[in-house]
């Protein structure tokens, strides 16, 4: 009986060029889906970070805000008053805290037209440290060393402030002689009437990116009598 031989047989070339194909398709498939997923990974990841960063920004201005303090100054006819400009779409301030550290500063919150195109509104944070100035006077000129835009595409804004009309309205009120109310004021300046606002408030409204319209609102309240010690003006 003669032995059994194993017939010897590889591989055709079509057989080659069909693996060769279904192998390129294979990886091609796997680049692609791997492309899309490192592309959407990093969208999100941008994503993420952009929205921590506004998020940061929005919640560093309001301790801002909730810290302002009454920093007292001199007048040119050499009364004191109090350094708080609240203006309808500015306040300028002291407050214990910053955005860029946990010192003293001297800050501007305002909405203004952005550089690179005047149609879009912001609202935009300025801050010098308040050790490095000493305020002897109201309109005391100096340079804002860091800005932060905190909210972009800004489509409208209302800055509030609580507080006594004038100090001869409170005088009037705390004294019992007569009547006088507290009121929310568009604008509120401490420097001329020597009260300090014993709350500010400012809603902003912004277009988001799925052209929503949302509000953010900054709200802060603050000391009930801080002009006590203070001359009344005009007297």
């Amino acid at each position: 009986m003669k032995p059994y031989k194993q017939l010897q047989r590889g591989f055709t070339l079509i057989e080659l060029l069909i693996s060769t194909a279904l192998l390129s398709l294979v990886l091609f498939i796997a680049s692609y889906s791997y492309s899309l997923f490192s592309n959407r990974w990093q969208s999100e990841l941008g994503n993420y970070q952009e929205t921590a960063a506004f998020v940061k920004n929005v919640e560093l201005s309001r301790r801002v805000l909730q810290s302002t303090i009454p920093l007292v100054i001199s007048k040119a006819d050499s009364k004191k008053g109090l350094y708080f400009v609240g203006g309808a779409d500015s306040i300028l301030a002291v407050s214990q805290y910053g955005v860029f550290g946990d010192e003293g500063v001297i800050y501007r919150l305002s909405i203004e037209k952005s550089p690179e195109n005047p149609q879009v509104k912001q609202l935009v944070y300025r801050e010098v440290n308040a050790n490095s100035i000493v305020l002897s006077e109201p309109n005391q000129s100096f340079q804002f060393t860091h800005k932060i835009v905190v909210i972009d595409n800004v489509t409208d804004a209302e800055f509030q402030y609580f507080g006594w009309a004038t100090l001869n309205d409170k005088t009037v009120q705390m004294s019992g002689i007569g009547k006088a109310d507290k009121s929310w004021h568009k604008t509120y300046d401490a420097v001329r009437t020597g009260l300090f606002p014993e709350a500010a408030r400012l809603v902003v409204r912004y277009q988001a990116k799925d052209a929503r319209v949302v509000s953010i609102s900054f709200n802060a309240s603050y000391a009930s009598h801080p002009e006590r010690g203070l001359e009344i003006p005009g007297q």
